[in-house]
């Protein structure tokens, strides 16, 4: 497995945001973070610059450790039962 690294991840989103391949439920929060992030060049790679701004861009920060999480995520080993927990009463 390779893992990427911030640099990388943060160009790899963005380019999955410009193919519309990053769904989203409309988030005033999220909205405002993204608005607010700065973004910084190095060596043809791109990175949120937290320190360039002074408003709250958590939001940000936390959609990418998310989506490089769900990169490594191995959806097809679940041995999780849907329609069993779905007939059970533990939701």
């Amino acid at each position: 497995m390779v893992i990427l690294h911030n640099y990388k991840m943060t160009d790899r989103f963005r380019e999955q945001v410009y193919e519309k391949n990053i769904f989203y439920l409309p988030n005033p929060v999220l909205n405002f973070a993204m608005s607010n992030a700065v973004v910084r060049k190095n060596n043809g790679l791109i990175k949120i610059d937290k320190d360039a701004s002074d408003k709250r861009i958590d939001p940000v920060d936390a959609a990418l450790c998310a989506f490089k999480l769900a990169l490594y995520y191995d959806c097809g080993q679940s041995s999780f039962d849907e329609e069993k927990w779905l007939e059970s009463d533990e939701w």
